[in-house]
């Protein structure tokens, strides 16, 4: 039994060897000498041979693209001493993706029986209030989201056909995927910091999303760190929580809201931003109210007691089963 984690910069292994003992069996795993900032890994069994392999998602601010190019380790199960290796295999697969990326969800969209990938990147710099409508309106070589679909094991950018959002003031921080609609057809939620709105994206079932945050949410968070997505209250449809940094105690709260002002919430209102609140947001699913199979939400955040959690970043929603 193994476990894996992400330090600061690199990849790390670590080994659980039983009794509260662990072992750092990086290098011994291939999994220490990679480049570049690292800011997710998760694992996934690339090429269904049962053993799960790491995707590494990369960012920086580098003048050499190659140090942001996402990495992929493939098992190749376990060596002589019961540890196992890695080889990085990113370029095989056309993952050495060189955007500034955030986090990568693999999932089946297209219900063809294989892997596909999302992947959320972020703007790699500060950027001023006034610049903000331009860059909603540029194209992005580094930031926006991703949609790579598997061709014959090749990952491929069908991100333009398929209607998902590419623009410079992109800053996913956290992506969800749920059957929001209950139409058999996975959908994706992303989280965006900043004044980028978050993404809703409602799956067609031919290949192509329908961006639906207008519609679907009355309002957002504003700085939106971590999603989940889940049926929190077992009525049959899935929810959405999202995280801001908004704190419960009154001088925090009055002190932190500097970026709420007015001017500048009508402003991101005007240019189609949304409206946004430095609150966290549970939004309780409503199902279908049209005929377009958007579904239509009511952020509850408030009465339900989860609004306000301070610099929260990643949530998570289960379901405790007692057994008595």
């Amino acid at each position: 039994m193994y476990i894996l984690f992400l330090i600061c910069i690199r990849t790390g292994f670590i080994l659980i060897r039983g009794n509260l003992n662990f072992r750092d069996i990086s290098k011994e795993s291939g999994t220490a000498e990679h480049t570049g900032f690292q800011q997710e890994l998760l694992t996934v069994d690339i090429n269904s041979d049962s053993w799960m392999d790491i995707y590494v998602s990369n960012s920086g601010k580098y003048a050499d693209p190659k140090m942001r190019e996402n990495k992929l380790l493939v098992n190749q199960g376990l060596n002589k001493d019961g540890i196992p290796t890695f080889l990085e295999e990113s370029s095989k697969y056309n993952l050495d993706i060189n955007l500034c990326s955030t986090q990568a969800a693999f999932f089946d969209y297209d219900l063809d029986g294989d892997l596909d990938m999302f992947l959320i990147n972020h703007y790699p710099d500060v950027y001023a209030f006034e610049d903000i409508e331009k860059l909603k309106n540029t194209r992005s070589n580094i930031t926006g989201d991703r949609l790579y679909q598997n061709q014959n094991g090749k990952f491929v950018d069908v991100s333009d056909d398929a209607g998902i959002v590419n623009n410079s003031l992109s800053y996913g921080l956290g992506i969800g995927i749920s059957d929001l609609n209950n139409d058999g057809w996975p959908d994706v939620y992303v989280s965006n910091d900043f004044s980028e709105k978050d993404h809703l994206y409602i799956n067609r079932g031919d290949g192509t999303f329908s961006e639906s945050i207008d519609r679907s949410l009355y309002h957002l968070s504003y700085a939106s760190m971590g999603n989940d997505l889940a049926d929190f209250n077992n009525d049959g449809w899935s929810d959405i929580v999202t995280l801001e940094m908004m704190a419960a105690d009154n001088y925090t709260m009055k002190t932190s809201k500097g970026m709420m002002n007015m001017n500048h919430f009508q402003t991101l209102i005007d240019l189609g931003l949304h409206h946004q609140y430095m609150y966290n947001t549970l939004q309780l699913n409503n199902g279908i109210q049209n005929d377009d199979s958007i579904p239509v939400f009511s952020d509850i955040a408030q009465l339900a007691g989860v609004s306000s959690t301070d610099w929260s970043w990643a949530p998570l929603l289960l379901i405790w089963i007692m057994m008595v």
